[in-house]
């Protein structure tokens, strides 16, 4: 293992981008996407969590991945967040305490970083990526001398009244993906299931079937190369993100446990 580890979660590479450049920031760093059964680090200076906030909270599986996790075995290990958001944050960072306080962690430090919003089931994409993506970089870089720096600071409680916004609007995605189409540009490539984080789609007949696991990180429709794969017809019209610093290659490596600089 090494110095320091970020568990992280990602569907468009926003996370993934962060993570990657606060590992190299740390240097001996291995990035590891959050899996339902996380592997419990021996020993680790640094535990970072980064990942995206949905419906003004913390993801399905992301909590499902804080239910399992274990403290480091190193006593004094710096815990921190950075939670990517495009348009509203809400208690993301509140709830990602609590989450952590019920497996005996203490989270040292939690940020916000305002991202590309890229929720394509409610509004198209902005033009502005270049724009966006270099406020976002200037916004990192303010945070990553905290983590550095192992700056500790108070996490106030969720609101009571978000929690109920997010717990409404965020209930049981996983049947949603019966939602998603697939046009006549697919030439079954394979690249919707090697994006998709929670293993949720396969290829029966050269064509994407979904699982009914989905988180709703919407990978599949973004990364899809010939933009076959829609969610009914409203995102038909609408464009497609990805971080402009993440390729497909990088983001399935990372997926996959063999991004560079993982080993050891």
């Amino acid at each position: 293992m090494r110095e320091h580890v970020i568990y992280y979660f990602s569907g468009t590479g926003n996370s993934l981008w962060t993570a990657l450049n606060i590992k190299k920031a740390l240097g001996d760093c291995s990035v590891v996407l959050m899996k339902a059964t996380p592997q419990r680090p021996k020993a680790v200076k640094s535990m970072g969590f980064v990942f995206p906030c949905y419906f003004s909270g913390v993801p399905h599986n992301v909590l499902d991945f804080f239910k399992n996790l274990d403290a480091a075995e190193q006593d004094d290990t710096y815990y921190y967040a950075v939670v990517t958001y495009g348009l509203l944050l809400g208690s993301t960072l509140g709830q990602t305490h609590e989450a952590l306080q019920e497996r005996n962690i203490k989270l040292n430090y939690a940020a916000p970083l305002k991202s590309f919003a890229n929720y394509v089931l409610a509004y198209n994409m902005s033009s502005k990526v270049a724009e966006k993506t270099a406020q976002t970089k200037r916004e990192l870089q303010e945070i990553i001398p905290h983590i550095i720096n192992r700056d500790t600071e108070s996490i106030g409680k969720p609101s009571a009244v978000i929690m109920a916004y997010n717990k409404a609007f965020s209930k049981d995605p996983s049947n949603k993906d019966s939602k998603y189409l697939v046009n006549e540009t697919c030439d079954g490539c394979g690249i919707c299931i090697k994006v998709c984080p929670t293993q949720n789609v396969l290829l029966k007949e050269d064509r994407p079937h979904w699982l009914h696991h989905c988180v709703q990180c919407l990978a599949c429709l973004q990364w899809c190369p010939k933009r076959a794969i829609d969610y009914g017809e409203k995102t038909r019209k609408r464009g497609r993100y990805t971080h402009p610093e993440i390729t497909s290659r990088m983001f399935i490596d990372y997926l996959s446990g063999v991004g560079a600089g993982n080993s050891g």
